[in-house]
């Protein structure tokens, strides 16, 4: 995965500095002397060219616009309760626009758990067929609930986090 990125990473400053070396070369044909072909001149641009390539890719590589909301909503049911938690989730992208949009949509997920107070182990809540267990827990204290729950994939033996993981304040009712 290094590799790749390192690769993205060179490939893009390549572009950034062809683009800026040709803007330069469209304002020196409409005659601005500013912009000289020395060699000051170029290692400015290929700096300049590298730093919009840093910023570019730590944006895309390690900012996300995914969020979970801070409110979680619990309501019983017959015999347990359901706790929803809402949040944006990126679409998934299929072409290099959508790459550049980044545009979200709201998500949620409900848990049915056992009881509405305490902590809630992973291996109490309910799995659907085909899906992996969870581990981890669910603590409801008060008005705030924390989840710390983790897919057990036993295909890879790794422990992957629920990306639903955090703080919330707890609310009774649905919204």
């Amino acid at each position: 995965m290094a590799i790749f990125i390192i690769i993205i990473f060179a490939l893009f400053s390549g572009l950034v500095y062809a683009f800026l070396l040709l803007l330069t070369k469209i304002f020196q044909s409409f005659g601005a002397k500013v912009l000289t072909a020395n060699k000051k001149f170029k290692w400015t641009l290929l700096i300049a060219s590298f730093l919009v390539s840093v910023l570019t890719t730590y944006f895309f590589l390690f900012t996300s616009p995914i969020t979970n909301y801070k409110t979680a909503y619990i309501e019983r049911q017959q015999d347990s309760y359901k706790v929803t938690v809402k949040g944006r989730r990126l679409y998934m992208v299929h072409d290099p626009i959508s790459l550049l949009l980044r545009k979200t949509y709201e998500d949620s997920v409900q848990y049915i758990i056992p009881r509405s107070v305490g902590v809630i182990k992973g291996q109490e809540l309910l799995t659907k067929d085909g899906y992996y267990k969870s581990v981890g827990e669910m603590t409801i204290k008060d008005k705030s609930l924390k989840i710390d729950l983790y897919a057990d994939n036993y295909d890879y033996k790794t422990l992957d986090p629920d990306s639903w993981n955090g703080n919330y304040n707890l609310v009774w009712g649905h919204k």
